[in-house]
C-alpha cells in the first residue's frame, strides 16, 4: 500500500478540520459578504428565535432554501452566529463522510481515488463560499445530493425499500431549495427508466415518483409566474457572451464537459451501459449548470451541485484509466484560480465579520448620544445615471435597518431622506448606500457635507457613513 493510499483519510480529515476552523473563526453576521446584506434574512428569523425559510417573493420560489436552520431553535444559544456556523460545519462533515463512503463503494474501496475526489470538491469555486456564509441553499443541497446518491446506490445493491424512501424524501426537499434542482432528479430518473434494463419494481416506482415530483414543481412555478405577476425578475433567459464567464469563475466545468463528451461517446456509440447511474448524474449536473448559463448567472457557487454530481462518474473513469495521475494533475491545475479565490474570500469574510459589527455598533452608539440617523435616497427623477436603480437603493436601506434593529434591539430607527438641506446644521449620522455613492450626483453631495462639518466616519465597500458632532 502506497503512502498516499494509506494516509489519504488522514490528509482529508486534516483538511476538513482546517476548513471548519476557517468557517468558525470570528463567527458573526455579515453585511458585506459575497451577497451584501443578505444575512438580514437571519436577523428576521433564527437570530431572533423565529423559524427560517427560503424565498417566495417576485420570481423566486425556493421556500425550503434556508428552512433547515430552524432546527437550531431547539438548542441553547441556537440564535447566535456561532451556532449557525457550527451547524454549517456539521452539514459539511456529514456530506463529505457520506460522499467518501459512496465513492469508496463504487470504486471497489479505492480510498486514494475517493480522497482525491473530495480534494477536487474542496477546490471548487463555491465550496468555501457556501459554508463561510449562511445564505446559500447550495450548502444543504450538497448534503442532500450526497445522501441521495448513497441511498440510490445502496437501494440497488440491497433492494431495500427504506433506501428508496429516504432518497425520495430528500429529493422532494431539495427540489424546493433552489429552482433548477428539479432538473437534476428529472434527468436522473428519466435516464434510469429508459436505459437501465435491470429495474426492480421498487426502482421503477421510485423513478416515476421522482419525475412526478419534478413535474409538480414545474406546474407550481409556472402557475405562480402566470397568475401571480411580479414587480421584479431576479434573472431572465438572456444568454450572451458574458455567460461564458461561468467557465472563468468555475474552471472545473471544463473538466465536467470533457468527461461528459467522453462518457457520451462510450454510452451512445459503444453502448456501454455499465455506469448508467453515474452517467445520469453527470448529465444531470451539466443540465443544472446549463440553466444558470442561460440565465447569465455566472458565479461559481451556482454550479457547485454540477461539480459534486460529476465526481462519481469521474471516479469510475479514473479508476479504470491508465493516465489517472496525469488527469488528476490537470484537474488540480484547473482549480488553482479557485483556490486563490477561496483564500481571498475567507480573509475578506474574516475582516468583515469584525468590521461590519464595529460599524453597526458605532452607529448605535452615535444614536445613543441623541443623534438622529438618516439614510440618503436620491429622488429617481433627479438622477440621470442610466445604471441607477431606485429599488436597489430602497432595498439597501431596508437591509441596513434590519442590521441596526438587531444590534440596537429595535431602539434605533433610520429615517430615509431625499434632500440633505434640512440636516446640514444638525448633529446626526447620514448613511449613503452603494446605489447612492456610485451616482454622478453624489460627488457634489459629499463635498457639501464635508464643507458643513461632517466627517466621513466609515467606508464599507461603497457604503459611506458621515457624522457631525
Amino acid at each position: 500500500m502506497s503512502f498516499v493510499q494509506k494516509y489519504m483519510p488522514y490528509i482529508v480529515g486534516t483538511l476538513l478540520v482546517f476548513i471548519c476552523c476557517c468557517i468558525l473563526y470570528k463567527a458573526n453576521w455579515l453585511f458585506m459578504g459575497s451577497l451584501p446584506g443578505d444575512d438580514y434574512q437571519f436577523l428576521m428569523t433564527t437570530a431572533i428565535g423565529k423559524p427560517s425559510h427560503g424565498a417566495t417573493w417576485d420570481s423566486r420560489f425556493w421556500p425550503l432554501g434556508l428552512g433547515d436552520y430552524s432546527i437550531l431553535l431547539l438548542f441553547p444559544y441556537g440564535t447566535t452566529p456561532l451556532a449557525h456556523y457550527i451547524y454549517n460545519c456539521v452539514i459539511l462533515l456529514g456530506a463529505c463522510r457520506i460522499l467518501y463512503l459512496y465513492l469508496c463503494d463504487i470504486t471497489s474501496g479505492n480510498q486514494k481515488l475517493s480522497g482525491f475526489m473530495l480534494l477536487i470538491l474542496f477546490c471548487s469555486a463555491g465550496f468555501m463560499q457556501i459554508h463561510m456564509e449562511c445564505i446559500y441553499p447550495e450548502r444543504m443541497i450538497l448534503f442532500i445530493l450526497c445522501v441521495f446518491m448513497m441511498c440510490v446506490h445502496r437501494a440497488k445493491l440491497s433492494n431495500k425499500i427504506g433506501y428508496y424512501v429516504v432518497a425520495l424524501l430528500v429529493a422532494i426537499a431539495a427540489t424546493y431549495m433552489k429552482e433548477p434542482v428539479f432538473a437534476i432528479f428529472f434527468t436522473v430518473s428519466f435516464i434510469e427508466l429508459v436505459f437501465n434494463r435491470n429495474h426492480s419494481k421498487a426502482s421503477k416506482i421510485f423513478n416515476v415518483m421522482l419525475i412526478l415530483n419534478s413535474l409538480i414543481f414545474v406546474a407550481i412555478y409556472v402557475y405562480r409566474r402566470l397568475f401571480k405577476p411580479c414587480d421584479r425578475v431576479y434573472a431572465s433567459f438572456t444568454p450572451n457572451f458574458s455567460a461564458f464567464d461561468q467557465f472563468l469563475n468555475e474552471p472545473l466545468l471544463f473538466c465536467v464537459i470533457i468527461l461528459l463528451v467522453i462518457r457520451s461517446y462510450y454510452f451512445l456509440c459503444r453502448k456501454d451501459r455499465s455506469q448508467v447511474t453515474t452517467d445520469a448524474l453527470l448529465l444531470a449536473g451539466y443540465i443544472y449548470s446549463l440553466a444558470y448559463f442561460c440565465l447569465n448567472l455566472t458565479a461559481g457557487y451556482y454550479v457547485l451541485p454540477a461539480i459534486v454530481l460529476s465526481l462519481p462518474a469521474l471516479a469510475n473513469f479514473l479508476n479504470k484509466c491508465r493516465g489517472a495521475t496525469l488527469a488528476l494533475v490537470g484537474i488540480f491545475l484547473c482549480a488553482i484560480p479557485n483556490i486563490m479565490h477561496s483564500a481571498s474570500l475567507v480573509t475578506n469574510n474574516w475582516k468583515h465579520r469584525q468590521d461590519d459589527y464595529k460599524l453597526f455598533q458605532r452607529i448605535v452608539d452615535e444614536h445613543d448620544k441623541n443623534k438622529k440617523v438618516y439614510w440618503l435616497n436620491l429622488p429617481q427623477c433627479a438622477n440621470n445615471d442610466p445604471n441607477y436603480n431606485h429599488s436597489n437603493m430602497i432595498m439597501g436601506h431596508n437591509r441596513f435597518q434590519h442590521f441596526i434593529n438587531y444590534y440596537s434591539k429595535n431602539r434605533c430607527l433610520i429615517y430615509p431622506i431625499e434632500d440633505i438641506t434640512n440636516i446640514l446644521n444638525d448633529k446626526c449620522v447620514l448613511i449613503c448606500g452603494v446605489a447612492t455613492t456610485t451616482t454622478p450626483a453624489f460627488k457634489s453631495i459629499e463635498l457639501t457635507l464635508l464643507n458643513k462639518g461632517f466627517d466621513r466616519i466609515a467606508d464599507m465597500n461603497g457604503y459611506l457613513v458621515f457624522g457631525k458632532n
